[in-house]
């Protein structure tokens, strides 16, 4: 089944010469490393209840998303056509995932200006990250469009049930720090 080679092409014909090395570099955004770290940074300095929440449910959901990669085992675009190297299965794009669910929840969890200027640099982020997968080759337009959608989804359910989330997160830093306790007193 082919999921469109030509939507690679069409985008790379549209930028300028270096573009695809550009995106080579703006897909970098999209990393799970990078966007921990960035929720990392907003639990540290500046809310630990809602950074904590974010961080695990955008841990869990990477998680989640990984398991229903390799459940379809869809392949990425041939390597003929991928400007870097990229392993793992295609569909759905965990870029487009990540970068969906991670800059969404700074935008929730970061309270300062106008919500609709937090959104839009949200937005604007993960398309870049999302367009950067395809302009690099190594997913097809379908792939990033279902990562989006897919994380849009998730991160709806995660924020709608976060008081949940944030009362698992105190009942294990409880019964860590009562396990501490406890192992000290023997």
């Amino acid at each position: 089944m082919s999921r469109g080679v030509g939507g690679i092409d069409a985008i790379r014909s549209l930028l300028p010469a270096g573009g695809v090395e550009v995106f080579a570099i703006l897909t970098v955004l999209g990393d799970f490393l990078v966007v921990t770290l960035a929720l990392a940074v907003v639990y540290t300095f500046y809310d630990r209840e809602e950074g904590a929440v974010a961080l695990v449910a955008f841990v869990g959901g990477t998680l989640l998303l990984a398991g229903l990669k390799t459940a379809l085992a869809m392949p990425r675009p041939p390597v003929s056509v991928a400007a870097v190297t990229a392993d793992g299965y295609g569909f759905p794009s965990g870029h487009a995932f990540q970068s969906t669910v991670g800059f969404g929840l700074l935008a929730l969890v970061i309270d300062r200006g106008r919500r609709s200027v937090r959104f839009g640099l949200a937005a604007l982020g993960i398309a870049l990250v999302s367009v950067s997968r395809v302009a690099i080759g190594v997913h097809y337009a379908v792939d990033v469009l279902a990562g989006v959608a897919l994380g849009v989804g998730y991160l709806w359910l995660a924020w709608s049930r976060r008081r949940y989330l944030a009362l698992a997160i105190e009942r294990v830093c409880q019964r860590v720090r009562t396990d501490a306790s406890l192992r000290r007193r023997s």
